[in-house]
C-alpha cells in the first residue's frame, strides 16, 4: 500500500477529484495537516499511474506503514 499526502491549501479541490476517480477500497483523509489517501494494494508506480487522473500531483508520496495497513488509514505524522 501506499500513502499519497496534499497540502491543506489544496484538500478541497484534490478530495473532491479524487472521490470520483479512485477506487472505493483507497481511504481518503482530509484534515488540518492536509489530505492523504491510502492507496491498498499500489506500490508506488501503481499510486502514480491511479493519480495521474487528478491535476496536482501528490506533495509526498510512499510506501504505508504496517500500522496505516492494518489499521485501513492514512493518518500518520510523516
Amino acid at each position: 500500500a501506499t500513502v499519497a499526502w496534499w497540502p491543506p491549501e489544496d484538500a478541497e479541490e484534490i478530495g473532491k477529484l479524487l472521490r470520483k476517480t479512485l477506487r472505493a477500497t483507497d481511504v481518503i483523509s482530509i484534515g488540518a495537516d492536509g489530505l492523504s489517501v491510502l492507496l491498498t494494494g499500489c506500490d508506488e508506480v501503481g499510486a502514480m499511474k491511479a493519480l495521474q487522473r487528478v491535476p496536482v500531483p501528490p506533495s509526498r508520496l510512499r510506501l504505508a506503514t504496517t500500522a496505516q495497513v492494518l489499521c485501513g488509514t492514512s493518518d500518520n505524522p510523516w
